[in-house]
C-alpha cells in the first residue's frame, strides 16, 4: 500500500508540476526584451529556455525513475518506490538537458540526454552488477 502512495504522490507532483509550468510559461515566452540592458536579456532568456526545456525534463525523469523502478520491482517484489530517487533522477535530467538544449534544439537536447542517462545506466549496472542467484546444487541422495 505504501508503495503505491508514495507512486501516487510522485505521479501528482508531475502533473502539478506540469500545470504551473504550463499555466506560467507563455507569460514568460513573450517578455518583451527591446528595452532590456544586454544583461538583462541574458537572464530573461535563461528563464524562457528553463521554462522550455523543463517540462521534457520533468516528464523524462518521471519516466525514467519508474523504468528504474520496474526493472528491479520485477526481480524482487518487494522493491519500494522512492519518491527521493525520482528527484534525484529529475535533477539529473534537468541539468543535463539545460546544458545540452542551450545550443541544441529542445527535441534534440532531449534525444542526447536520453543517450547520456542511457550510457549512465549502463555504466552503473556494470559498475554495480546485481547478485547472481545461489548456484542450485546437484539434488541431495534420499
Amino acid at each position: 500500500m505504501f508503495e503505491k502512495q508514495t507512486l501516487l504522490k510522485g505521479a501528482l507532483i508531475l502533473i502539478v508540476a506540469l500545470a504551473v509550468l504550463q499555466i506560467i510559461q507563455p507569460a514568460v515566452i513573450v517578455i518583451d526584451t527591446s528595452k532590456l540592458s544586454g544583461w538583462q536579456v541574458d537572464i530573461v532568456a535563461v528563464v524562457q529556455h528553463f521554462f522550455t526545456a523543463t517540462p521534457f525534463a520533468l516528464l523524462a525523469g518521471f519516466g525514467w525513475s519508474i523504468f528504474g523502478f520496474l526493472r528491479y520491482k520485477f526481480g524482487d517484489p518487494t522493491v519500494q518506490y522512492e519518491l527521493n530517487k525520482q528527484y534525484q533522477t529529475f535533477v539529473w535530467f534537468e541539468g543535463i538537458i539545460i546544458i545540452v538544449s542551450a545550443g541544441l534544439p529542445t527535441p534534440l537536447a532531449t534525444a542526447i540526454a536520453g543517450i547520456i542517462m542511457a550510457l549512465k545506466s549502463v555504466f552503473n549496472a556494470l559498475k554495480n552488477p546485481p547478485a547472481l542467484p545461489a548456484a542450485i546444487g546437484p539434488p541431495s541422495p534420499s
